[in-house]
């Protein structure tokens, strides 16, 4: 009978310094106590086993010894189970998606900001006679985003909250978007295809408009900042360095009195 786990020849070959009886009998004897009785018993098997190979004598290995199947037990996998949860939860907190997705948005409102400034700016300096609010709302409204926003978040009690004609949300240049302003009359073209609009636009998270004909000063708000990092004391606080006097909103403009 042949003992469980122990296969006394081989199928594969070895060859090099273990290629002799005597070194293959010490290789056999040093993993299983009992590989040199199944040697004696089957040499008739291991000579089949060679010529079945087309191997020559020289170099044929006769036994070969089996410690354990190869692969993973279930303990194994558990253990690299856990290793693997808890890398996972590790880059999560460290991470933190949430908070990515906060600090892509407060970057997206001060790019808008600085969006509609410099177009603000590009249509009082190239058309002769500018206009910056709309003929029914003039200089005492507030223009916001969002339905029911309100002034409060950027701007003073005494102006009031306008949708430019219930076009919150609409992101036309020619003056019939939330902004009352026609950048269509710049003469070397508009400069924004489309008004931006906060990423979010609820009763939070909107942007809001302001001009006054005093110097033709303007004000462009931001009502807030998600993240901890653009948010006010974080490492790139941008409600706390605007220049404006509302703490928790970005504010940009020529005249942040407004």
């Amino acid at each position: 009978m042949r003992e469980k786990g122990f296969t006394p020849f081989a199928t594969n070959p070895v060859r090099g310094s273990e290629a002799t009886a005597s070194g293959n009998l010490s290789l056999c004897e040093t993993n299983h106590p009992k590989a040199a009785t199944h040697l004696a018993e089957a040499p008739e098997k291991c000579a089949a086993v060679r010529n079945a190979q087309g191997e020559s004598q020289t170099g044929f290995t006769p036994c070969h010894c089996q410690g354990r199947d190869t692969g993973f037990t279930l303990i194994e996998l558990m253990v690299v189970i856990a290793i693997v949860a808890v890398i996972s939860l590790v880059v999560i907190l460290t991470l933190n998606p949430a908070e990515i997705l906060r600090q892509s948005r407060d970057a997206n409102r001060v790019s808008d900001m600085s969006t509609l400034r410099s177009s603000l700016a590009l249509y009082l300096a190239a058309v002769s006679t500018p206009n910056l609010a709309s003929s029914s709302g003039a200089f005492g409204n507030c223009y916001v985003t969002f339905a029911t926003g309100t002034c409060g978040f950027g701007f003073s009690s005494a102006l009031s909250v306008s949708t430019n004609g219930g076009n919150a949300t609409s992101t036309h240049v020619d003056s019939t978007g939330w902004l009352p302003v026609d950048f269509t009359q710049i003469p070397s073209g508009q400069p924004i295809a489309n008004l931006p609009v906060d990423p979010l636009n609820n009763e939070n998270y909107f942007y809001s408009y302001a001009a006054t004909t005093t110097n033709i000063g303007f004000k462009v708000v931001a009502s807030g900042m998600e993240s901890r990092k653009y948010g006010r004391g974080g490492s790139n606080d941008a409600v706390s360095n605007d220049g404006g006097s509302f703490p928790n909103s970005y504010e940009s403009g020529t005249n942040l009195s407004l």
